[in-house]
């Protein structure tokens, strides 16, 4: 299985009070998210980590208790030393791959325009810690919008989110099927300002 995270920020003691955690203390927090990785992943599965990793310069002493290969795309608190890592995998900037048929583009900052994203490719991304209106087909995967501090399946929870959007997308005119080719509109700005509008209105 593929499984996709960001900002989990092991070892960060503030990130708790800054982002309303549920935990007394920095150890409460590591050892709370180690165990439900733990619990979802098994030794052959692929996990991206969308940046924000970890907090200080032991983040070798974390990834060495996680299952699965671990794939780190960078975050503005990663130390760069990140990509010298004994136990991850690999270490992009930015990374994209195709997985059944959906093509996705990570980076650890949501974009308005990305690659292929006409084409209706995926942006995951992270940094915003929820806090950041969805836009187009792209999904905040940190860790802090998932229910219990859980990391993200790709088939299980990505995929079913990706097909139920592009159908409200179809249904409000914002995806185009011209010369036998679908473009995904790129300037929603106003549809999604009216559906935020609705929806506090309700």
């Amino acid at each position: 299985m593929i499984f996709v995270t960001s900002d989990l920020h092991f070892n960060h003691k503030n990130v708790c009070k800054y982002n309303n955690r549920p935990y007394d203390n920095v150890e409460e927090m590591n050892e709370n998210i180690i165990d439900n990785w733990n619990k979802q992943v098994n030794p052959q599965d692929t996990i991206y980590v969308l940046g924000d990793f970890c907090f200080s310069n032991n983040f070798d002493d974390i990834l060495k208790r996680l299952k699965g290969e671990v794939i780190l795309i960078h975050g503005n608190h990663d130390n760069r030393k990140l990509k010298n890592s004994t136990y991850a995998h690999a270490y992009y900037i930015n990374y994209s791959f195709k997985h059944q048929g959906y093509a996705f583009f990570l980076s650890h900052y949501a974009h308005r325009v990305w690659c292929k994203s006409h084409y209706g490719s995926i942006n995951l991304f992270g940094h915003s810690h929820g806090n950041l209106q969805t836009y187009n087909l792209s999904f905040d995967c940190g860790i802090d919008t998932n229910p219990n501090y859980m990391l993200y399946s790709l088939d299980e929870d990505i995929i079913p989110w990706v097909q139920s959007r592009t159908q409200e997308m179809k249904e409000n005119g914002r995806i185009i099927e011209r010369d036998d080719k679908i473009f995904y509109q790129q300037d929603d700005v106003e549809y999604f300002k009216r559906k935020y509008e609705e929806k506090n209105n309700d």
